[in-house]
């Protein structure tokens, strides 16, 4: 009996030693939480309407801005990306012309940037630009081409990794919002299978892997869209393209 304790001593340790990075975790990231809501309430100029809080003002308000950022953007000579949630879109476009509608597979939170004040929605929802990003996946793919002849077995052909592959990216923007796209392949009968919470939960590992104590807080909007549909909105925005939300 003195020996099954001894040998689950180490057991204990460790899911004590757990417990307690994840309450530390779960501590820093209120802290930085609170601390980004004490710099936006610091920094605030724009008093909220009392239109805002009413459900027909709050979307005529949020489609007064997207409207007057999207004239904005037109006067650019890049192009730019536009998130709708309200419609579930992501859009590209160039000058005032639409390049490129992708519709929202899914999108987490659900109801994201809806319960804000007006004066965090007006610092999240301007046009900003992007950056920094990272993705698993080049900008522009190398594909090797190998020449064949017609006695060649064409089954050892190396099948092609950047079409095989989802898309997994990641962009900030200077305006304190982190976008993570998802794309997501068509399985055989042409259908589009989300596991939002098995991406979710990776993703936030990998970020207490990478900064388990943060100082700052960054709201994250996670997107899955069709995978051709998202490698191609990657390969169009680089860095300092401007882009543009609307909830």
């Amino acid at each position: 009996m003195f020996q099954n304790k001894k040998s689950a001593l180490p057991a204990i340790l460790f899911a004590g030693v757990v417990l307690a990075l994840v309450f530390l975790q779960v501590l820093y990231a209120w802290k930085a939480v609170r601390s980004t809501q004490l710099q936006y309430a610091a920094t605030q100029q724009v008093q909220s309407d009392p239109l805002w809080y009413h459900p027909e003002g709050n979307r005529l308000k949020k489609d007064i801005l997207w409207f007057e950022q999207l004239l904005v953007l037109t006067k650019t000579d890049s192009i730019y990306l536009a998130i709708n949630l309200r419609d579930s879109l992501v859009q590209l476009g160039l000058k005032g012309m639409n390049l490129m509608d992708s519709k929202i597979v899914e999108q987490y939170p659900c109801g994201f940037l809806n319960a804000v004040t007006e004066e965090l929605y007006l610092q999240l929802a301007v046009a900003g630009t992007v950056a920094t990003e990272s993705a698993n996946l080049p900008k522009k793919p190398v594909r090797k081409v190998v020449a064949l002849n017609y006695q060649d077995d064409k089954s050892d052909l190396p099948n092609d990794v950047y079409a095989l592959k989802p898309l997994r990216w990641t962009f900030t923007t200077n305006t304190n919002l982190r976008v993570i796209v998802s794309g997501i392949q068509q399985s055989a009968d042409s259908s589009l299978h989300v596991n939002p919470l098995y991406d979710i939960a990776k993703y936030r590992l990998q970020e207490i892997a990478q900064q388990p104590f943060p100082k700052k807080y960054t709201p994250t909007l996670y997107l899955w869209l069709n995978d051709n549909d998202a490698k191609a909105i990657y390969r169009a925005v680089s860095l300092n393209s401007k882009m543009l939300l609307k909830s």
